[in-house]
């Protein structure tokens, strides 16, 4: 704040107002006002700047005094408004309205507060800056609606979690994806809660919210053992802001976290499961162990070369020219890396077209090959019209 010995010097007046005259409708209005301004901080956090402009709605805000300017205050933090025109336009009004006394404390507080949430202040740093110049007693009544929040955000949090526990393996109906998933998945079962708190501290806190998202409900509560109370409530408050999430996003957070779990083995800090290359010499894991004939895991080694060769925008290039029942025909005997490859590339109506099409499509092992060779000879086309470009590869012929 640009003016903080004026900021201070009218607190004081005001405190000094009120020291002995405080009613109880004064302490509910104060009350109020403060555990607004932390409500919006932590939508704000949780959700950014912008969610607040939904606030400012004197359905939601009509019980404060002086909503009115709580909502033009909220306007100019979500319109971006530099905060040093804004604490000048707030105290412009502060002193041509004369607000003394508890309307002046209440009116200070809204500013005081939309700019330190303005600036990204945590929201613990927040209410500790504004009950600091609370009268005594709101600052006390503060302190015991704290405590009841944080019961009921401990008790819904648990809730959240048990909730987990129970649920079957999110992405048994993705086989695409679900491979990597289900192999962390494996270890997390496997791993003691010792390793597991080990291996939580390697990560980040953003990558386990997104992996929480595809992991069985026995991995889960494995997990939760193994973090702190409040690693684990940050952990799921990060999962539940993110709303719904690709497939494809876990199935490399899941590669991620796995190599940790690998880097960490080879230090002998953790164990991976010792049947885990037996297990997981499959393609799919669900309902029964499906291992690959050698037919199956037959790949043409020309197309994963020049697809491996390519820019991502070649890559989308090659893609526009193939039908996406051509695609998803000769993607059935592709392999996993060359598959999310081409997942990665596709818008994601797309991918979920041509996954189904890999998934349901029935075709014999000659529509197969047809559909490869389609897909070859666009390949060819576009490098011959010098459309594409393969690197560390052969012309090819």
């Amino acid at each position: 704040m640009r003016n903080n010995e004026l900021f201070y010097r009218e607190i004081r007046e005001n405190s000094i107002l009120i020291k002995d005259g405080l009613k109880e409708e004064d302490l509910e209005n104060l009350v109020n006002a403060c555990s607004c301004l932390f409500r919006l901080s932590h939508i704000a956090r949780k959700e950014g700047l912008l969610a607040l402009e939904e606030e400012a709605d004197e359905k939601k805000l009509g019980n404060l005094i002086f909503y009115n300017e709580l909502i033009r205050m909220i306007k100019l933090v979500v319109d971006g408004t530099d905060p040093f025109l804004i604490e000048d336009s707030c105290l412009k009004r502060y002193f041509s309205r004369n607000y003394t006394g508890v309307e002046g404390l209440i009116f200070l507080v809204y500013m005081d507060g939309l700019l330190q949430i303005q600036e990204g202040m945590s929201l613990y740093m927040l209410e500790e800056n504004i009950r600091s110049y609370m009268p005594e007693e709101v600052d006390r009544r503060l302190a015991d609606l704290k405590e009841k929040e944080n019961a009921r955000e401990k008790n819904d949090n648990k809730a959240a979690w048990d909730k987990m526990f129970d649920r079957d393996f999110p992405l048994k109906d993705q086989e695409i994806y679900d491979y990597t998933v289900k192999l962390a998945d494996y270890c997390f079962i496997y791993m003691t809660e010792e390793e597991l708190a080990l291996l939580a501290e390697e990560i980040d806190k953003y990558d386990l919210a997104l992996l929480l998202k595809g992991l069985s409900g026995e991995a889960v509560k494995k997990l939760y053992k193994s973090l702190s109370e409040d690693r684990a409530a940050s952990i799921l408050v990060e999962s539940e802001s993110m709303g719904p999430v690709r497939c494809f996003d876990i199935d490399g957070v899941a590669d991620k976290v796995f190599k940790t779990i690998v880097m960490l083995s080879d230090k002998g800090q953790v164990k991976v499961p010792d049947d885990l290359d037996r297990i997981f010499d499959v393609r799919y894991i669900n309902d029964g162990l499906h291992r690959i004939s050698p037919e199956e895991a037959k790949v043409d080694a020309g197309i994963k070369k020049w697809f491996m060769g390519m820019t991502n925008g070649d890559i989308q290039r090659v893609l526009k020219e193939i039908p996406r029942d051509t695609l998803g025909m000769a993607m059935k005997n592709w392999d996993r890396e060359l598959k999310k490859l081409i997942y990665g590339n596709l818008p994601k109506p797309a991918a979920a077209i041509v996954a189904d099409n890999v998934k349901h499509m029935e075709c014999s092992q000659y529509d197969i090959n047809e559909a490869n060779n389609e897909i070859e000879d666009v390949i060819r086309r576009l490098e011959d019209c010098a459309e594409i470009f393969i690197r560390d590869s052969d012309k090819i012929t």
